[in-house]
């Protein structure tokens, strides 16, 4: 799934954040998930993110990833990728906020895809 931001809650230990609406179609799979990966997408990956923000039954049928931490789905060519292990969940009004513990990450020197305003753009 396409997400829009997430938050880092914690240094010690790696801890990060981000919520997903109760009737989202990926909720039941995150409801059950163990681990996740967060893979921040690079600027020349625009498609991948309207894909992924499309709802469909199977996310990555056609999709070029590797299998990490758990098989969590790795994206190659992303900015970075933060492989996280769910340490807690809270419902919150019509979401549910996942807590992940970051057990291992991947950087570049890509650019980010960037979304402002509802619009793709770039860093200036």
């Amino acid at each position: 799934m396409t997400i829009n931001s997430f938050a880092s809650l914690s240094l010690n230990p790696p801890l990060v954040l981000w919520s997903i609406d109760k009737e989202c179609d990926q909720a039941p799979f995150f409801a059950e998930a163990t681990h996740y990966a967060i893979n921040i997408l690079a600027e020349g990956q625009r498609a991948l993110s309207v894909h992924f923000a499309t709802p469909s039954q199977d996310k990555f049928c056609g999709i070029e990833h590797e299998a990490g931490l758990e098989d969590i789905p790795l994206l190659p060519g992303c900015c970075a990728i933060l492989q996280c292990q769910i340490v807690d969940r809270y419902e919150a009004g019509d979401h549910v906020i996942l807590i992940g513990e970051v057990l291992d990450m991947r950087r570049t020197d890509a650019k980010p895809l960037v979304v402002h305003a509802g619009q793709y753009c770039s860093l200036a």
